[in-house]
């Protein structure tokens, strides 16, 4: 899974974003209890991007990507090899 990823000519030949969050972020095995935590700590921190952002999702998005990222890692890390 790459995470954040971009959708390219969508209908009006624009980019436009698709969030994936929880289990589909960090593509956790859904009985290894991951998902819920990941995606309550994904929105929490794709709010505080688009609150910094002024609500612009075209700035929140990169922001949000950079955010996350370390911390999905982690836990991609850890559910590989614990």
């Amino acid at each position: 899974c790459a995470g954040l990823q971009r959708v390219v000519g969508g209908a009006d030949g624009h980019t436009s974003g698709v969030v994936l969050l929880g289990d589909a972020r960090g593509c956790f095995p859904p009985d290894l209890g991951q998902g819920v935590n990941s995606a309550l700590g994904d929105v929490e921190e794709l709010g505080k991007a688009l609150d910094t952002a002024g609500g612009d999702l075209a700035d929140a998005l990169p922001r949000y990507e950079a955010a996350r990222a370390p911390q999905i890692a982690s836990l991609i890390h850890l559910m590989t090899f614990s």
